[in-house]
């Protein structure tokens, strides 16, 4: 009888302990494919418009035109981008990323190099 009672004593204590153990510890952070990532020193303080692209996909763009400055929100990812010549509206990219937004009229095309063809998308 004491074997018993001791072995209930020594679960339940060990039982306290690894519940003491989870309440502790810090929650784990996964990033995983479709998190996005912000570049922390990349700061844009306009207003967001969204464009809808005809296979479902939603667009925000992010201007910040006193720093010639945009952020792209495509596919579950964000992407700093630059201001660059347009013959006609707003034309903003990123060289490293092969990424590029272009708007004009309320029709915005986005090419990154992961698609081939370029999202063509309507303003929201």
């Amino acid at each position: 009888m004491k074997k018993v009672l001791i072995i209930i004593v020594v679960a339940i204590i060990g039982a306290a302990l690894y519940v003491a153990s989870q309440q502790t510890a810090e929650p784990e952070v996964v990033v995983t494919e479709t998190t996005p990532q912000v570049d922390e020193t990349f700061v844009v303080s306009g207003e967001r418009f969204w464009f809808n692209c005809a296979d479902g996909t939603r667009v925000g763009i992010e201007y910040d035109e006193t720093a010639d400055k945009a952020q792209l929100a495509f596919r579950d990812e964000l992407y700093p981008l630059t201001r660059t010549e347009a013959a006609s509206g707003a034309r903003y990219e990123n060289t490293e990323l092969g990424v590029e937004f272009w708007e004009n009229q309320g029709e915005a095309t986005v090419t990154t190099p992961v698609f081939d063809e370029p999202f063509v998308c309507q303003a929201s």
